[in-house]
C-alpha cells in the first residue's frame, strides 16, 4: 500500500459511511442519501460493488472487465427468486460492448451529483479512466438480496 500511495497509483477516498444496494428498489443508500438508479445502473452498480466487498483487483480499463461484468449480471439473473417474477434481476441484460460502461457510469456519476454535495465522496470512489473498480471499505458495502 506504501508503494501505491508513494508512486501514486493508489486511490485515496475519504469514505466512511455505509453502502448499501437495495436491488428491489435500485437504490443505493451512501448513508443517508438515497440514490435511486435504473436497473442497468444499479446492475453495474452491484457488479462494482460486490468486488469492492471481495477485495478483487481493479481493471486496467472497461474492455477488461466487460466479459465479467456481463458474466456477474448472468449470475444476478440466475440466482433471482423464481417465484417471483416481478424482480428485477430477472430483466437484467448484458452489455455488448465495453463502451456502455462508460457510458452507465456516466450516468451514475451524473444522480449522484444530484443528490447532494454529501454524495461528493461517493463519486470519487467510482471507476476512472484507467481502472475499473469501485474504491470503497469492503466492510462499509452491504449488498441486499
Amino acid at each position: 500500500e506504501l508503494v501505491a500511495i508513494y508512486t501514486g497509483k493508489a486511490i485515496l477516498t475519504d469514505v466512511d459511511l455505509p453502502l448499501s444496494l437495495n436491488p428491489i428498489r435500485s437504490e443505493v443508500q451512501y448513508g443517508t442519501y438515497t440514490i435511486k438508479l435504473s436497473l442497468r445502473e444499479f446492475g453495474l452498480m452491484h457488479f462494482l460493488a460486490f468486488r469492492a466487498q471481495q477485495k478483487l483487483i481493479a481493471y486496467p480499463d472497461y474492455k477488461s472487465g466487460i466479459d465479467d461484468y456481463n458474466a456477474h449480471l448472468k449470475t444476478l439473473k440466475d440466482n433471482a427468486p423464481q417465484g417471483n417474477i416481478a424482480h428485477p434481476y430477472h430483466r437484467l441484460q448484458a452489455s455488448e460492448d465495453h463502451s456502455d460502461i462508460r457510458k452507465i457510469l456516466n450516468l451514475i456519476k451524473d444522480k449522484i451529483k444530484q443528490c447532494s454535495p454529501g454524495c461528493s465522496p461517493l463519486a470519487r470512489c467510482l471507476p476512472e479512466r484507467g481502472r475499473l473498480s469501485l474504491e470503497y471499505p469492503a466492510k462499509l458495502i452491504t449488498l441486499n438480496p
